[in-house]
């Protein structure tokens, strides 16, 4: 074609394309004249003008579409512009642009621009929806946003209303306070009687509302009046006892059917947080610690401790704020402030008990790295145990952190004013009371000093001596010598010199009481000066001390004199009573308080060891004997001292009273002495004190200087003679002094260390150190075993203790230990040069124990040469001698080396040393002991011997056939299911229908992996098989699909492919024997490419396929996540990174088998989200649609929604468009705590499937696993290119029994309409089929004739059957095969019979029988498979076409929409003339015009949903679209007020007509009617 006529025909096809869009577009048409600068047209221009169209609303967005034809249009693409547009962004029209140019250039040589007009209109229609959602959205947002700030305004006001109240109601309560304290001061210091000063504390205690029942999430376990154990969860407020504005006390019994708690009776304390600060971040961080503090303490239990049982922390049910409960170990009996009210003061000897008391429950606390913080009277507790009374320790720690969380920022309005628990001038020096930051134990043990004298002087002698000063200058010098000189220890100002309890607690004062007091102090308690209220009384020491039988000579017969030290005495004795020989050390005590200090101390730290290779200690004792002159001062007036006792423990017969009714007791006392007081202090004339008047003379000349010689006067005139029993194991007089002089044997010098180490690990873990280690010390039993012993210099080793929790404050100035200690051979080299402030720890044991490793391995000829020899190799060089006998690779050499390291940090602990290598393993008989040891550690060279031992074993017959016992219940995916045949023909269905799918998305099967090294990944709880191969690598069975093929697709090359898997997985069985194997079906999409939102949406696609494939799983939904919004969560939900696994767990249990509610307390039980942030779980507990979801998450966070959850939304919102691009048939829900193995798909998207119909069962679950694949990627073989894996995985079990579930539903509602196959006629194409043909005979067999019918079906690929034996009937085969879902038997003839030729054919499905020629068999079926095939795809058709409106939870019968064609014929139906293809030609003919029908009318079906009434509905159906007169009627008929609303539906009929559709449903929903109109 030339160029002529080339543009001739472009022209002709221009005018006609213009002339085409004038009439479709009409006035929106514009032709625009343009002209170049020579004024000449270079071609046409058009404008098409375009707008949004919508039904709802009016045009919101607006384009004009400008298009310039060249000449040679439309072989060259046009010119292209869009302008004066309206709600449009520059943006969309330039995405607009692109779009257009390369539709354009697909177009060339075609007309294409009706074609750009259409893609603009779209994208305008588009826009619209969206424009018109967000106008409606920000309309509702402002909306809802003038609500808030209405609501906001008057919550303020309220809120401003009450602060004004509160604050009015404050300085009321502030000004009574005041005059009720300004009284109580005048009546105190007013001299009255007690009876005057009796008050009642209920007028003045101010009562607080609690809860009639209070509920802890927690069971609370205790022990009853017979040590049983029984727990309880809730408690019910009896009264209150205290209240004050930092807590109220209640008692409490609990809730509980125990007959043994009925009497039960606890402490309640009650914080309320109310301020606006303990909401916030910081403020929650804070609780957050206290609960941390709170769950350690909980735990503590001891005898001396008062329990603190549960606490509960919840949020105020009105307004804001925080309510705690501690739930507390309650006495009835006194505090010591309580009795000190009463008695005013103490006896010596009650003061020592109870300070014992303290002491070790202070001791105890100190051992587990607590600091008690709050010691004071009111924390001392007494309690009463037969015809004990002894003192508790509560409120340890957690009371004076509410303290200083209150001081910082208050916790209510009343709280602000909370009274000093001291005088400003007596709290240590390391604190304040605003803050015990600092505190630590010497804190506790300053704290302890000031209860001594309170104890001694009355609980009112601080307040009246406020200062340090005062206390050591006017109250310290007039106490018992032995208590002034534990106090002045108490109150060191520096902390590092005050003594830690286990030092006071050996001290002689406390352990041995006045014992061993001097007789100066004794004589002060003479006639002559008698005591105060509670004070020593007179012939106190008559009853202590007074000569009595020895329990020594009584109980025991000394046999040997075993050594002799430096003070006393150790000899070998035989007890008369049960016959066994003891060790008992005698010492002499002396005034010495240090040396008896040490002395006690070695008593105690053996008191607390039970090791089989230390010293076993069984008691101790003091006897003491006087001398005439002391004998005749206290036999003077010993008959005074019962009335002495009984006042000092009259308060044990009031234990049924509360505190508040102490004033009330009938108390009397001895006359009182009120000694004189100084004259220069008048303050002091209201107290008495104990003291010499020796003392009180030398003070009145010169008091400092007379402290100080009183203090200091030691005497041994008219004294007491004490010495001190321990009885201890015997031991051979054998130590390993004696045999290490001689050559010892390797394997028993390897015997005795390893068991002198496993003494020293134990001593270690107690947290003791032994620090005087040498051979001497190391006794032999009789069989030649290690029993370690001589404490003497043994002491707390606190550096041993756990310094990682927050509220433990330890500072180095806890550690005041000894110097200068142990033999100079063996001591550490730090404990010889120790600089001040230098600490150390159980390491100076294993220098010495290196010491003794060397010298067992070493011979010397003389002492002086030991002595040199271990002199040079102590040196820091560690030179080791030329006469060593063992070579420096030796375990030896290596030892000895790592144990004398002069830095401490280099040596081993004593428990490393004893799981090292280097120590060989037990022989002889301690080696099966070590077998488990040696076991699981393969770097021992008996690892591989073990192995080889074990795998050698001969089987055992009777393990073999166990192994498999009850195989029918645990052996597989389908063994709950019990018939078993039904089983595997419905699996295989499932399977096939699923892989269906799978391959529909291109996936080829994979291989499993069954075994590998076992992994990390798995929680030990998780029941996962591990075995272990010959060469002792620990391998295990696989527990999923999934890590498995992560862990193979990071071993290997793999580029991009889909694949499935259908394997088992297993789980270990609880009583052994074979694991229980589960089947499970995976797909997966491997890829190393960057589009990983789309794959993300076909692996859902796929699952939502699935869903669709199965019928009883079309009631299911799709639940979405992603794993950094999940984790954005917990970091809102603060929880530490080390709980989450768990946590995670408890979510995923979330709707399914849990409620919120459950997984709630779940997560409060195990203490994995802080109770501050516990209620915050609700606010993401939803499931909606994404765009809600999103916009939740959003308003939830608002600016500070994390970045990784920002990233993580869009990638969302991504996926969910491609998946609504895919039409998913099923509902897709955002579900932010969606979550299953959180660790597998860490950092990936996330999703499950869930069946409403089966109480929200899991289903399917599935997600990106990334990082897990990176986990299992070699290190060598790491690529820059990453490798991204997507995949789900089903359970076949729970697909199979869903499947059967929905089966046997069908059956039972066909079986009622007595269905001759139910099962067959109701699932169609899901009934489980063996095959579908079965061939036999009735009677005598005729094997030849069935083996020719059986091969011809066979070939035709027809799936058959035979039975080889006859049958007495055809009702026998048909009941006997009906389970396996066989649809025709047929039955063969004999030979030389009437029916030779033909077959008799029964169908299962419709009861019918026929005869059909043999020739003409296979044929026959065909046809009949075929009509069996139609039916069940349309049955199938019409379910998915229900599943939308049909709740299939209950599955409804849809067997009764399937078409059933009866044919009326001409001739009868049984007539065998009329052959079976005339029918079955006929029947398929009216079938599919019928189909056809069904189609037209659901496919792109309208329905218009119309208010009329059941009266216009009837007339409707006579009109039609054509039928003008019809419609005239029909209007006329109906009121005026519908004549108009009818008009509009018929001009929508003749619209839709002219649409050319041909019908539509009319759908009135006042009537409920429906009616198909044909508009043809």
């Amino acid at each position: 074609m030339d160029a002529a006529k080339r543009l001739e025909l472009c022209k002709e096809i221009q005018e006609n394309e213009i002339e085409a869009l004038k009439a479709i577009f009409m006035d929106d048409f514009e032709e625009l004249k343009v002209r170049n600068a020579w004024n000449v047209t270079n071609g046409h221009v058009y404008c098409i003008h375009l707008c949004s169209r919508s039904a709802n609303s009016k045009s919101i967005a607006k384009l004009d579409l400008c298009i310039e034809l060249g000449r040679s249009y439309p072989y060259v693409k046009p010119v292209i512009k869009l302008q004066n547009g309206e709600n449009v962004l520059n943006s969309q029209i330039r995405f607009l642009l692109d779009k257009l140019d390369t539709k354009a250039k697909d177009l060339l040589g075609e007309e294409m621009i009706f074609e750009l007009a259409s893609i603009v209109q779209d994208y305008l229609n588009d826009w619209q929806s969206d424009l018109s959602s967000q106008f409606a959205s920000l309309e509702e947002e402002r909306a809802v946003q003038l609500k808030h700030d209405r609501e906001r305004a008057e919550v303020d006001l309220q809120l401003r209303l009450k602060r004004e109240k509160d604050a009015l109601f404050e300085e009321e309560q502030t000004l009574q306070n005041k005059i009720q304290d300004e009284l109580q001061r005048r009546s105190y210091e007013t001299p009255q009687s007690s009876s005057k000063k009796k008050t009642n504390s209920k007028e003045t205690t101010s009562l607080e509302t609690l809860p009639t029942s209070i509920y802890f999430d927690c069971s609370i376990s205790v022990r009853d009046c017979h040590d049983s154990l029984v727990t309880f969860n809730r408690v019910l407020p009896l009264y209150t006892i205290s209240h004050s504005n930092l807590s109220t006390l209640t008692l409490v019994k609990p809730e509980s059917k125990e007959i043994s708690l009925q009497d039960c009776v606890f402490l309640l304390r009650t914080v309320r947080i109310s301020t606006p600060y303990w909401s916030t971040e910081d403020g929650k961080r804070e609780i957050q610690e206290l609960e941390y503090e709170l769950e350690s303490l909980k735990v503590i239990r001891h005898d001396l401790l008062a329990s603190i049982y549960e606490y509960q922390l919840e949020r105020e049910t009105r307004g804001y704020g925080w309510r705690l409960y501690v739930l507390q170990e309650y006495s009835p009996k006194f505090t010591l402030f309580s009795l000190l009210q009463t008695v005013l003061t103490l006896d010596v000897e009650t003061v020592r008990a109870f300070s014992n008391n303290i002491l070790e429950g202070l001791a105890e606390l100190h051992r587990l790295g607590i600091s008690h913080k709050s010691l004071h009277l009111d924390n001392v507790v007494l309690f009463h145990s037969g015809h004990r009374t002894f003192a508790k320790l509560m409120d340890f720690g957690f009371t004076r952190t509410l303290r200083d969380m209150n001081a910082s920022h208050p916790f209510n309005i009343n709280s602000q004013s909370i009274t000093n628990i001291l005088p400003e001038g007596l709290y240590p020096p390391e604190v304040s009371e605003s803050s015990f930051a600092a505190a630590s134990r010497k804190t506790d043990i300053w704290c302890f000093g000031l209860l001594v004298l309170q104890m001694l002087c009355g609980a009112h002698v601080l307040n009246k001596f406020s200062s340090l000063k005062l206390i050591m200058t006017h109250v310290i010098p007039l106490l018992p010598g032995s208590y002034q000189d534990l106090v002045r220890r108490c109150l060191m100002r520096d902390s590092r010199k005050r003594p830690s309890a286990i030092d006071l607690l050996s001290s002689h004062v406390i352990r041995l009481g006045t014992a061993v007091l001097p007789p100066v102090e004794q004589g002060t308690f003479s006639k002559s000066a008698r005591p105060s209220y509670g004070g020593q009384q007179d012939g106190i020491i008559d009853l202590l001390y007074r000569k009595s039988v020895s329990r020594y000579e009584t109980d025991f017969e000394e046999l040997e004199f075993l050594g002799r030290g430096g003070f006393g005495e150790v000899v070998k004795v035989k007890n008369r009573i049960d016959g066994r020989f003891y060790a008992v050390k005698k010492l002499v005590l002396l005034s010495d308080d240090k040396e008896n200090s040490r002395i006690l101390r070695e008593v105690m730290t053996l008191s607390r060891l039970h090791h089989e290779h230390v010293v076993r200690y069984y008691t101790a004792w003091v006897e003491t004997e006087a001398n005439d002159t002391v004998t005749e001062i206290i036999s003077s007036d010993s008959e005074s001292l019962s009335q002495s006792l009984n006042m000092a423990v009259d308060f044990r017969q009031s234990s049924s009273l509360p505190a508040d009714k102490l004033s009330s007791l009938d108390i009397h006392f001895e006359d009182d002495y009120n000694s004189s007081a100084d004259e220069e202090d008048p303050e002091a004339s209201d107290i008495s004190f104990q003291y010499s008047n020796t003392s009180d003379k030398e003070g009145s000349s010169d008091k400092d200087s007379s402290i100080e010689e009183a203090s200091s006067v030691k005497t041994q005139e008219n004294g007491l003679n004490a010495t001190l029993y321990i009885q201890m194991e015997y031991c051979e007089k054998l130590s390993l002094q004696d045999i290490i002089r001689d050559k010892i044997p390797v394997d028993e010098m390897w015997r005795l260390f390893r068991q002198i180490l496993e003494a020293l690990a134990y001593i270690h873990s107690r947290g003791m150190m032994h620090r005087d280690l040498k051979p001497g010390n190391i006794f032999l039993d009789e069989n030649r075993n290690v029993k370690l012993g001589d404490f003497g210099l043994a002491t707390e080793n606190e550096n041993y203790q756990d310094n990682n929790d927050k509220w433990k404050n330890r500072q180095s100035a806890d550690e005041d230990l000894t110097t200068g200690v142990g033999t100079a051979l063996y001591v550490a080299p730090e404990l010889l040069s120790r600089r001040n402030g230098v600490r150390y720890d159980a390491k100076v044991d294993m220098y010495s124990l290196g010491i003794i490793l060397f010298e067992m391995c070493m011979t010397f000829s003389t002492s002086m040469e030991r002595i040199r020899i271990i002199d040079t190799i102590r040196s820091p060089s560690i030179s080791f001698p030329s006469t060593f006998p063992f070579s420096r690779a030796s375990h030896e050499f290596k030892v000895i080396h790592c144990l004398l390291q002069h830095d401490p940090t280099k040596r081993p602990s004593s428990q490393e040393l004893l799981e090292s290598e280097a120590i060989p393993p037990k022989v002889g008989e301690e080696f099966i002991q070590e077998g488990l040891r040696l076991l699981s550690n393969p770097n021992t060279p008996y690892y591989l011997k073990l192995l080889k031992v074990l795998f050698g074993q001969v089987p055992d017959r009777h393990k073999d056939f166990t192994y498999d016992f009850n195989l029918s219940e645990e052996s597989g995916v389908l063994s709950k299911v019990s018939d078993r045949g039904w089983d595997s023909l419905l699996a295989c269905l499932v399977r096939d229908h699923v892989v269906k799918v799978f391959r529909r998305h291109g996936a080829k099967e994979r291989e499993s992996h069954i075994l590998f090294p076992k992994s990390s990944q798995y929680d030990k709880d998780q029941a996962s098989v591990s075995l272990l191969d010959k060469n002792g690598t620990l391998l295990q069975l696989p527990y999923d699909t999934v890590l498995p093929y992560a862990r193979n697709v990071a071993r290997n090359a793999v580029e991009e492919e889909k694949t499935y898997l259908i394997s088992d997985v297993f789980r270990e069985a609880k009583g052994g024997g074979r694991p229980k194997a589960i089947k499970e079906i995976s797909f997966d999409i491997t890829t190393n490419s960057d589009n990983l939102d789309w794959y993300d949406a076909e692996t859902i696609k796929a699952l939502d396929e699935v869903l669709t494939e199965i019928p009883s799983l079309t009631e299911s939904c799709i639940l979405i996540n992603h794993a950094d919004i999940l984790s954005s969560i917990l970091d809102y939900l603060q929880v530490s990174k080390d709980k989450r696994r768990m946590a995670t767990h408890i979510l995923g249990q979330i709707n399914q088998r849990l409620t919120l509610s459950q997984v709630r307390n779940q997560l409060r039980i195990e203490s994995l989200v802080p109770s501050t942030t516990l209620d915050d779980l609700s606010l993401f507990d939803f499931r909606e649609n994404y765009e809600e979801g999103a916009s939740k998450l959003r308003k939830i966070f608002g600016k500070e929604m994390p970045q990784k959850m920002r990233t993580a939304l869009n990638y969302m919102e991504r996926v969910v468009k491609l998946l609504r691009a895919l039409k998913i048939s099923h509902q897709l829900y955002f579900m932010p705590l969606c979550v299953y193995n959180f660790e597998f798909y860490d950092g990936g998207l996330m999703f499950q499937a869930i069946n409403l119909a089966e109480k929200s069962e899991l289903i399917c679950a599935g997600g990106r696993y990334d990082k897990l694949v990176r986990f299992f990627d070699p290190p060598l073989m790491r690529t820059a290119r990453k490798k991204h894996v997507v995949g789900i995985c089903f359970a076949l079990e729970k697909l199979v029994f869903s499947m059967l579930r929905y089966i046997r539903f069908h059956n039972s509602k066909q079986s009622s309409k007595h269905s001759p196959s139910p099962t067959l006629k109701s699932v169609g194409p899901w009934a489980p089929r063996r095959v579908d043909v079965l061939v036999t005979s009735i009677g005598k067999d005729s094997i030849l004739e069935k083996c020719s019918l059986l091969q011809e079906l066979w070939a035709l690929n027809i799936q058959a059957d035979i039975v080889l034996r006859g049958a007495s009937s055809l009702e026998e085969i048909v009941t006997h095969y009906r389970s396996e879902g066989i649809n025709w038997v047929l039955v063969v003839r004999q030979k030389n019979t009437q029916m030779e030729h033909s077959v008799k054919a029964r169908n299962i499905l419709k009861n019918e029988d026929d005869e059909i020629r043999f020739d003409e068999v296979g044929m026959w079926l065909l046809g009949e498979i075929n009509e069996r095939k139609r039916n069940e795809s349309m049955l199938q058709s019409k379910r998915i076409l229900d599943s939308a409106q049909q709740d299939v939870a209950k599955f409804v019968d849809t067997s009764q929409s399937n078409l059933d064609v009866q044919l009326i014929s001409l001739k009868d139906v049984n007539d065998r003339k009329y052959k079976w293809k005339h029918k079955q030609n006929a029947m398929n003919k009216v079938y599919d015009l019928v189909q056809s029908a069904i189609r037209e009318s659901s496919e792109d079906a309208i329905a218009l949903a119309v208010d009329c009434d059941s009266e216009a509905m009837e007339k409707l159906r006579s009109t039609t679209t054509l039928d003008e007169e019809s419609w005239k009627r029909l209007i006329e008929s109906c009121p005026a007020s519908q004549r108009e609303y009818m008009q509009r539906l018929q001009k929508k009929l003749v619209t839709l007509a002219e649409q050319d559709k041909k019908r539509v449903w009319i759908c009135s929903f006042r009537t409920n009617e429906i009616y198909l109109y044909g508009l043809k």
